[in-house]
């Protein structure tokens, strides 16, 4: 997992550039890559920071298949929905975006976010890459999503329990 195939330092995070081109090396052609393809031997230093995510019922339901360690930070998700599992309000809507722009677009997505701290100090910055699985080829059935989270001083919660409701988008490039 090294050597970026994505264009030249629009994936400022390692492991996510990694992890992008990891993905790419299990295209075929032009046809998204199944999850069969991916080995977790061979992406061993993104597997804290990874999720698979199940796109049913054409997309309007996502379930947590695996959340990594990082991500997880003491809650796990897997095989709820993430309407289950993410709070109500802004941030549940923001998230729910991210994952249907990527779906509506069909292909991978990376993009950061800054999401102030509960005293309006010590922002949390989150860097999230979106990379589409598809049985078929074509159609999107499942979600390798990475995930770093760059924050001022360790924060043992997640960003699903502070729920936060306000954020700043700083990037959001379809790949």
């Amino acid at each position: 997992m090294c050597g970026s195939t994505a264009p030249l330092g629009l994936i400022r995070e390692p492991v996510l550039a990694g992890l992008h081109d990891y993905w790419s090396g299990k295209r075929r052609g032009d046809r998204l890559p199944t999850r069969a393809a991916l080995a977790p031997e061979e992406m061993v230093p993104a597997l804290p920071h990874v999720m698979l995510i199940d796109v049913l019922d054409g997309g309007s339901t996502l379930r947590y298949r695996l959340v990594g360690t990082v991500i997880a930070a003491g809650i796990d998700p897997t095989g709820r929905t993430l309407r289950e599992v993410l709070p109500g309000g802004a941030y549940r809507a923001h998230i729910l975006d991210l994952y249907a722009a990527v779906l509506a677009r069909g292909g991978p997505m990376y993009c950061r976010h800054r999401y102030p701290g509960a005293d309006d100090t010590e922002a949390r910055e989150v860097a999230r890459l979106f990379l589409p699985l598809a049985a078929d080829g074509r159609t999107v059935d499942m979600l390798l999503v990475g995930q770093i989270r760059h924050a001022p001083r360790f924060v043992a919660t997640s960003m699903w329990q502070e729920r936060p409701e306000r954020f700043d988008e700083l990037e959001r490039s379809f790949l």
